[in-house]
C-alpha cells in the first residue's frame, strides 16, 4: 500500500521505516480528438454502450453542426496514476451541451466505451476536468487503463470559415510524471460556409436584379468548380451540382473554405414558369 505525503502517493522500500518512503513515477499520456456528432434532431444518437456516435464524413463541419470531443487519458505505468486535472477550456466558436467521463481499468478500449464514472467531473465554465481524485487509495487509473471525457458541443453562428481548436493539457497529478512531453493534445476543424447566387436576365443591362423588370432563371443546373475550373466532386465521386429555384437562387451547402467557380450547365430553363 502507499500514503499520501506531500501531495504525492509514496510507496515503502522492504524492511525501511515509514520515513525512508520514496515516489513512484507514472506515465500518462493525453490524446484528443474531434468528430462531428451523429444527431436525431438535437438529441445524439447513442450506440449499445451508450456512447455518442460519430459521422464518417468528409463533408465541411457548418454552423449549428454538433461536434464530440474525446479527451483521453491512458497510464502507462510503471505506477498507477491518481490525482489527474486537465485544463480544457472550450474555444469561442462553440457551446457546451453536455459531457460524462468512462473509465476502462483494464484499457480494453481507447478511447474508454467501459461504463460512466460519475465521480469524474467537467466543468465548461472553469475547463476544467478532474478526472480522478487525489490521495485516496485504491482510487485511481490502473496500469494499461483508459478513462476518456466525452464532451458535445454545438458550432455557433457566424463562424464560417473559422479554424476552431481545442487544447488538453494535464496538470500535476499525485505521481512524478516520467513523460511530460505526451501531456498536451489539441484537436482542430475548420468550419466550411454556402455559396449562393441567382440567375437572372438582366433585361436593362444593369448587372443588378431589379424586381419586376428582371425575369429569373428557374431550373438552371449549375456546377461547382475548384480554382483550376475543374468539377469538385463528392465522396462518393460524383459532380456537385445544383438548380436553380423559382426564384432563380442556387445553393451549394458544406463547401470547404477555398477558392471556387460557378458553372451553367446548358440545357432546359424556365422564366415565369415557361420554358424558354
Amino acid at each position: 500500500g502507499g500514503v499520501v505525503e506531500n501531495k504525492k502517493v509514496s510507496y515503502l522500500q522492504p524492511n525501511e521505516a515509514p520515513k525512508v518512503g520514496i515516489n513512484v513515477s507514472s506515465d500518462v499520456e493525453v490524446t484528443k480528438t474531434v468528430a462531428r456528432a451523429k444527431m436525431n434532431g438535437d438529441e445524439p444518437v447513442r450506440d449499445a454502450n451508450g456512447v455518442i456516435e460519430t459521422v464518417e464524413s468528409s463533408e465541411a463541419i457548418m454552423p449549428g453542426d454538433y461536434m464530440l470531443y474525446k479527451v483521453n487519458l491512458k497510464a502507462n505505468g510503471p505506477a498507477v496514476a491518481s490525482g489527474m486535472n486537465v485544463a480544457d477550456a472550450l474555444p469561442e466558436g462553440v457551446e457546451y451541451v453536455s459531457s460524462e467521463t468512462r473509465l476502462c481499468q483494464d484499457g480494453a478500449t481507447n478511447p474508454c466505451t467501459g461504463p460512466v464514472y460519475a465521480t469524474a467531473t467537467y466543468d465548461p465554465v472553469t475547463g476544467t476536468w478532474a478526472a480522478m481524485e487525489s490521495g485516496i487509495l485504491d482510487t485511481n487509473v490502473n496500469v494499461g487503463g483508459t478513462e476518456t471525457l466525452y464532451v458535445l458541443v454545438k458550432v455557433k453562428p457566424s463562424t464560417e470559415g473559422a479554424t476552431i481548436t481545442n487544447t488538453a493539457t494535464l496538470g500535476e497529478f499525485d505521481q512524478i510524471d516520467s513523460n511530460p512531453e505526451n501531456n498536451t493534445s489539441s484537436a482542430t476543424f475548420t468550419v466550411g460556409g454556402t455559396i449562393a447566387g441567382k440567375l437572372y436576365n438582366d433585361a436593362d443591362a444593369s448587372w443588378s436584379f431589379a424586381e419586376g423588370t428582371d425575369k429569373p432563371f428557374e431550373g438552371v443546373t449549375v456546377r461547382l468548380l475548384d480554382i483550376n475550373g475543374y468539377p469538385v466532386k463528392d465522396a462518393s465521386g460524383a459532380e456537385i451540382i445544383a438548380k436553380t429555384d423559382a426564384e432563380g437562387n442556387y445553393l451549394f451547402n458544406r463547401v470547404a473554405l477555398g477558392s471556387y467557380k460557378v458553372e451553367v450547365v446548358p440545357g432546359e430553363v424556365k422564366v415565369d414558369g415557361t420554358d424558354v
